[in-house]
């Protein structure tokens, strides 16, 4: 029985776990789940890097997006022509995609590695 949270110890069946046991922090418990999530994620995203083209792709529904028409979703027409105002042009706007992306990513490795820790650790402050 923890004596802090008054609930049952969770057995630590791996070596690693045992690192960050009852005696480590929370955050360091929780950097246990988020650090790998996020090299998982930032090699994903570099792997993606290697072979994004110069110049995006353009396919038949291509031109809806750019001249902002209203049957089509906003956010992409305006993320690309807000690319176009800044640079003059669609070169490199696959790299900015990718870091759009990537973010969304990381928010979302962060997210699930605080839940695995709050279900692994359930004095976690993510609970």
């Amino acid at each position: 029985m923890n004596q802090k949270t008054a609930l049952p110890r969770m057995p630590l069946g791996s070596p690693s776990l045992a690192l960050f046991g009852a005696a480590a922090s929370p955050g360091k418990r929780d950097l246990l789940f988020t650090v790998p999530s996020l090299a998982l994620a930032l090699v994903f995203v570099l792997r993606m890097a290697r072979h994004l083209p110069l110049l995006p792709i353009t396919t038949g529904d291509s031109a809806a997006y750019l001249q902002m028409a209203g049957y089509r979703p906003p956010i992409y027409g305006w993320l690309a022509n807000c690319w176009i105002f800044l640079t003059g042009g669609l070169e490199g706007l696959p790299l900015a995609q990718l870091v759009v992306l990537g973010c969304a990513i990381a928010v979302f490795a962060t997210e699930s590695a605080a839940c695995c820790a709050a279900r692994w650790y359930p004095s976690s402050p993510f609970r």
